[in-house]
């Protein structure tokens, strides 16, 4: 066989070989989950464009910045399984939600604490028929560092929340409980108005 004949076939194999490869990587790029996920910064901190929890799929809706004086306090994303603007809607979804946090300071643990009951005072005053979970909840609020990050999931079935990296979830049951908390960072009283919007994905 003339020594070009090899080449030709050895060509050729490597012909189909990349084709194989082409059609390969075009189907397996059509999978959920096989595209990379991108990341989107705020003030320093990263945020994936997209999650995935209880097996669904979720999208980024928009990002904001917790600020006191000048100082910026934490940075959050909020993440919907259809991006909305509207809090009401956001708020009552039957959808799962995810609010991640990301912290730039030290947090003691009473004025974590003192934030939080703040917030709940607002959203519901006295006598407010969470008053139980409300407890239960503070009292897994502890100190913070920065760097620290949590996660909370908003669910039909309740709240579930990671408040430090390598602990248990704090888990409370009941669909009005989680759109309570979710309402403190995108209610009728949010920390700040420009975190709110910036949840909403308003802000550009």
């Amino acid at each position: 066989m003339p020594q070009n004949a090899f080449f030709e076939i050895g060509r050729l194999g490597v012909m189909q070989f990349k084709h194989v490869l082409r059609l390969l990587c075009a189907v397996f790029s059509c999978l959920p989950g096989a595209l990379p996920v991108k990341a989107a910064a705020i003030a320093g901190a990263e945020f994936p464009d997209r999650i995935v929890v209880e097996g669904r799929p979720l999208i980024l809706n928009g990002l904001g910045v917790r600020s006191y004086l000048g100082f910026k306090i934490y940075a959050a994303a909020l993440y919907l399984v259809e991006k909305s603007p509207d809090e009401a809607q956001i708020i009552a979804s039957p959808s799962v939600r995810v609010l991640k946090m990301h912290y730039f300071v030290d947090v003691d643990q009473d004025d974590a604490r003192a934030a939080w009951e703040r917030s709940f005072a607002e959203l519901c005053p006295m006598p407010c028929k969470f008053s139980e979970e409300i407890q239960q909840f503070t009292r897994y609020v502890s100190a913070i560092k920065a760097q620290d990050t949590e996660t909370y999931i908003f669910s039909p079935d309740g709240l579930e929340a990671m408040l430090k990296p390598g602990q248990p979830a704090v888990k409370i049951a009941g669909r009005e409980f989680s759109e309570l908390v979710l309402a403190t960072w995108i209610g009728r009283d949010p920390p700040t108005e420009d975190l709110k919007q910036g949840l909403l994905g308003k802000l550009k």
